[in-house]
């Protein structure tokens, strides 16, 4: 698994999925989102399992010297959850700590996985630099959220090598096999044996 956007989203969409309190299984129990929150509720409240993981777009920064440049991404996503009741803050605490959990306990697992290369964690070679997080509360829409914002670091090549076509040199022909002589295997007493690549023939 690379560090690429589309590695960076399976890999998120797979911990919902393995989260007790997600469960991510779609098209039943759809979970996980990829998109701002506003577009979410707007678009896809009706298709959606409380409590969800959304996962927004990254941002990418280019630190370094040219040929030696550190590839920085600054990722966030939210936990939310819904509330039955305007200003009832008993459950809205109670639903925003959950979500707290929730986004700690998913966090833990990326810390815990980019320190292992044969996790498959998109981040396992990368230094996770920084973590904040924040509460969001919306009343008319009856939502709460627990919004994780962290940035991983790794080194990036951006030349690459043998992609491009007019760099690449192409490997020597291989010469043909030399083709196999007719020869025979012939004893003392003139009789033949057999051909050179161990075929019987007869005896005479």
């Amino acid at each position: 698994m690379g560090d690429y956007l589309v590695d960076v989203t399976n890999y998120m969409a797979g911990l919902a999925a393995l989260h007790t309190s997600l469960n991510h299984r779609p098209p039943a129990n759809r979970h996980f989102f990829r998109g701002e929150l506003e577009e979410f509720y707007n678009k896809l409240r009706s298709d959606v399992k409380f409590p969800c993981m959304i996962l927004e777009g990254s941002e990418i920064d280019y630190e370094g010297q040219i040929y030696n440049l550190t590839k920085v991404r600054h990722c966030a996503f939210m936990i939310v959850d819904s509330i039955e009741r305007m200003r009832d803050y008993e459950e809205i605490q109670e639903r925003m700590s959950r979500c707290e959990r929730i986004g700690e306990q998913i966090m833990g697992r990326i810390i815990r996985e980019a320190g292992d290369s044969a996790s498959g964690s998109p981040f396992s070679r990368l230094l996770i630099s920084e973590m904040s997080a924040e509460y969001w509360h919306n009343e008319p829409q009856k939502y709460v959220a627990f919004r994780m914002r962290f940035t991983v670091k790794g080194n990036v090549q951006l030349c690459g090598e043998g992609i491009w076509s007019d760099e690449v040199t192409p490997d020597p022909p291989t010469p043909p096999e030399p083709p196999v002589e007719g020869a025979v295997l012939v004893s003392e007493a003139g009789r033949v044996l057999a051909t050179e690549v161990g075929e019987f023939i007869g005896v005479e």
